[in-house]
């Protein structure tokens, strides 16, 4: 199947509940901001494609993979901290990237 793209991977969290219901490392793609939390998610998750970088500069981010589709998106970036315009491009970008009627999931933070 396609891999899963998940957004700020933060702690690990996220990362380790995705594998946990079945997904294989190698098909989990990663995105975290933060090169401390990068680190510790490589060494603690072998085999997952993490990447570090800003999940609203995918088409940099995910250079390699252009062009690839995604199962599904599950994202905790906080999106609610960001202005309309790049929330609303980021989720324009991330729907463009999976199979119609296919879901992004949104972790939500106050």
């Amino acid at each position: 199947g396609l891999p899963v793209l998940e957004l700020g991977a933060g702690t690990g969290v996220i990362t380790k509940a995705i594998l946990e219901r079945g997904i294989k490392p190698q098909q989990l793609v990663s995105v975290e901001y933060s090169k401390d939390f990068y680190e510790r998610l490589t060494r603690a998750f072998p085999g997952v494609d993490f990447r570090l970088g800003d999940a609203f500069a995918l088409e940099e981010v995910l250079a390699e993979r252009r062009g690839e589709p995604f199962d599904c998106v599950i994202s905790a970036v906080p999106l609610l901290s960001v202005q309309m315009e790049p929330r609303v491009g980021l989720l324009e970008d991330l729907l463009a990237r999976i199979p119609a009627a296919r879901p992004v999931t949104q972790i939500p933070y106050r």
